[in-house]
């Protein structure tokens, strides 16, 4: 399969008030500038379908509209912490392991859940004139052709799916003030939604007859239908997906639900073929990002692959992160934050940006050798090769300490991991290809992977014990 990009744009959030808000306009926008850009091109596409980032939503009202014509809300939002915090309260004021048990989803203060709990206290009113939540790829088949349910691997995100039941556990959500019936019914990935919209047809000249098939609609579920596995046994490697987040894990039949996996931070998230994937978000090339934005306000105009030659020239292992450290999950003053975790972890502070940038990167692959390990303790085996797939991918440095850190051969591609796997998901849907098996042997065909070797084993268990240390 080639794919060919026609249309690239930023997804940036807004500060309204004091609230982050996603720029739905704006990406509607930019949507429909692609898709008349296509049609421009004498496309004449069989289907369209989108994914997203997870968690967040749109809420809609008995019209089909945006209630109060307001943005959905970033996730980053601080609305959770309050929720959040009581909900998870230590020593038993809390409820953290019981949500756990009923979901399988691991507590992240930026879950849906946390955000509707959040809409509950403050803002009741809102829920009251919902007659329909749909999460962001949802809301976006929604505009395209009038769509009013969710897949099933976006609905995962939202900690609000009973675990093994493939359906939304109605009385944990009432418990949290949240009315049921605004949960929208759930579909397979694969599922053709309808047909585009006359106006939108319109606006684009695609032909009214294009399908809408939702893929998984969240974008790690994309990503990981287009892992080249070269077996088809569940459970056989071990994926990262590398972007702004990087999602690790491992294909699994069913969902492992044990204080393990609770007090590790894992999570059960359903992906194509109603497969469950057994991961942990771990903040991600965020950190580099938030470094380059951090220098650029400062001056400093450098580009990434500037920056990771700077970093590849820096001396090895010098100063560590916690890359999950809550301190960094909110954007701004990048390089005074890893600052002042080195002061009080009493480590060298990095002075230069290559510093800042191979601290980032050291630390995240000694963090993918944590949750490697913790995967591994989960299901009771060693795990094989690493995947890695999407943006970062195209990072050979920490590709290769991803490689040292773990002690496992990396393979690296496609970068477009996620796009591949939408499309596959509709080539399957549209009976071009017969399934999972056949999808990644494409995925396979389409682009060769690159191969990292682990070398240097004992230095990097030498920075690892540091790195416990941190974390």
């Amino acid at each position: 399969m080639t794919l060919q990009p026609i249309h690239r744009f930023p997804t940036h959030n807004l500060k309204v008030g004091n609230q982050h808000q996603w720029d739905l306009p704006k990406l509607w926008a930019e949507m429909l500038t692609g898709m008349k850009m296509a049609a421009d091109m004498g496309c004449q596409p069989i289907s369209i379908g989108c994914d997203t980032w997870g968690v967040d939503y749109g809420l809609l009202d008995a019209a089909g509209n945006l209630l109060e014509g307001r943005n959905p809300v970033c996730y980053r939002d601080e609305r959770t912490a309050a929720p959040f915090a009581e909900l998870q309260a230590p020593g038993g004021g809390g409820r953290g392991p019981e949500i756990f048990r009923r979901t399988g989803t691991a507590s992240m203060v930026f879950n849906t859940l946390y955000q509707l709990a959040a809409e509950a206290r403050t803002e009741p009113h809102r829920l009251a004139a919902t007659s329909r939540l749909l999460f962001m790829p949802d809301l976006l088949h929604h505009m395209l052709c009038g769509s009013m349910v969710s897949e099933l691997s976006i609905a995962s995100t939202s900690q609000l799916l009973a675990a093994g039941t493939w359906d939304w556990d109605r009385d944990l959500a009432a418990s949290l003030g949240i009315p049921p019936d605004i949960l929208p019914p759930l579909v397979n990935p694969g599922t053709v939604l309808g047909t585009l919209l006359p106006e939108v047809a319109a606006q684009t000249g695609l032909p009214q007859s294009t399908r809408i098939v939702t893929p998984a609609g969240h974008d790690t579920g994309s990503a990981v239908v287009a892992v080249p596995f070269t077996s088809e046994e569940i459970g056989c490697g071990v994926y990262i997906s590398s972007g702004t987040w990087s999602l690790m894990g491992t294909e699994s039949a069913v969902p492992i639900i044990n204080e393990a996996t609770r007090a590790g931070g894992y999570t059960n998230e359903i992906g194509h073929s109603r497969r469950y994937r057994l991961q942990k978000n771990i903040m991600g090339l965020w950190l580099v990002q938030e470094v380059r934005r951090d220098l650029e306000s400062k001056g400093t105009i450098v580009d990434y692959p500037a920056l990771t030659r700077q970093a590849a020239a820096a001396p090895p292992l010098r100063s560590l992160v916690n890359p999950d450290d809550a301190t960094f999950f909110t954007p701004g003053d990048m390089l005074g934050k890893i600052t002042r975790f080195c002061q009080t972890t009493d480590q060298p502070v990095p002075t230069t940006p290559g510093e800042f940038v191979r601290a980032c990167l050291e630390s995240l692959a000694l963090a993918y050798r944590q949750t490697l390990l913790g995967l591994e303790e989960i299901v009771g085996r060693e795990l094989g090769a690493i995947y890695v797939v999407g943006g970062g991918c195209r990072n050979e440095l920490l590709n290769q300490m991803t490689a040292d850190a773990c002690g496992r051969i990396v393979l690296a591609g496609p970068a477009e991991a996620t796009a591949l796997g939408n499309a596959i998901a509709q080539a399957i849907a549209a009976g071009e290809l017969s399934g999972l098996g056949a999808a990644r042997a494409v995925s396979r065909a389409s682009e060769e992977s690159k191969v990292f070797t682990p070398t240097d084993a004992a230095v990097w268990r030498s920075a690892y014990s540091r790195y416990l240390k941190l974390v």
